[in-house]
């Protein structure tokens, strides 16, 4: 299970599993419309790549629940980060800070497990973090701490309907009779931007790209979830969508880039 993680995450390569229902069921809708997965675990279960990313099952969003044994993972080698709200924060925000950077770039840790807040809106760079006020997490980064997990449960979420971009683009989007929609949101500039360096198209294929995205959709949000990606992540997710498994080349073009 471990191997076929991301690397390039908060809290280092692990599996990941939070207290925060409503967090769970928000990022179960983002990984519906993005099941990118390791081709390592398709290996296992015998499923080609195709047949994953075609498969009607693929995309229907699913609530995984655990129950974890706190007193055995307590007695494991872990790292407590306090949240934004907690009155220590001040105390470890720096810390927390430096550690979410190097765990960016693959710097390695000798933890068990980590818990503490998700990192938030990053403004330059995803390797410079903020933390989410709200948001929570908790890395299990080696089997011994994935081993306090039982009681393993899936249960499938209602697809949300899916609404016309033409309806919602409002102030995202400059438009007039005579001319293509420019983004205008921060964050979708960013995202073309990143996907004009990736594919080397053009700006005009680039930004209507965006514009066609299921992004657009959800970035309506001003803390939407998808902000704890990078803009890169998104353009790759643009790019490609379900057509491929990019996760690697995501990871490699980050690394190459920072």
């Amino acid at each position: 299970m471990l191997n076929a993680q991301r690397d390039l995450t908060d809290f280092g390569k692990g599996f990941y599993v939070t207290p925060n229902l409503e967090q769970a069921v928000k990022w179960s809708y983002v990984k519906a419309q993005n099941p990118q997965v390791n081709s390592t675990i398709l290996g296992l279960l015998g499923i080609k790549k195709n047949e994953y990313l075609g498969h009607p099952e693929t995309k229907i969003p699913a609530l995984l629940t655990f129950n974890i044994n706190m007193n055995r993972l307590l007695l494991l080698n872990g790292l407590i980060f306090p949240m934004p709200y907690d009155p220590l924060w001040h105390q470890y925000k720096n810390h927390w800070m430096d550690f979410v950077q190097n765990s960016r770039i693959s710097v390695k840790h000798p933890f068990d497990f980590v818990y503490g807040p998700v990192g938030g809106r990053h403004n330059d760079t995803y390797f410079q973090v903020r933390p989410s006020k709200l948001k929570e997490q908790l890395s299990l980064n080696t089997v011994k701490a994935i081993q306090c997990l039982s009681d393993f449960k899936l249960t499938t979420l209602e697809p949300k309907i899916k609404t016309h971009h033409n309806l919602i683009y409002g102030n995202y989007a400059k438009r007039n009779s005579n001319t293509k929609s420019e983004v205008d949101h921060h964050f979708l500039i960013e995202v073309r931007n990143e996907l004009i360096r990736i594919s080397q198209q053009s700006y005009r294929y680039a930004n209507d790209l965006v514009n066609k995205s299921w992004i657009v959709d959800q970035i309506r949000e001003q803390e939407s979830i998808l902000w704890h990606e990078t803009p890169a992540y998104w353009a790759f997710f643009t790019l490609y969508e379900n057509n491929k498994l990019w996760y690697k080349d995501y990871e490699s073009y980050l690394i190459r880039r920072n």
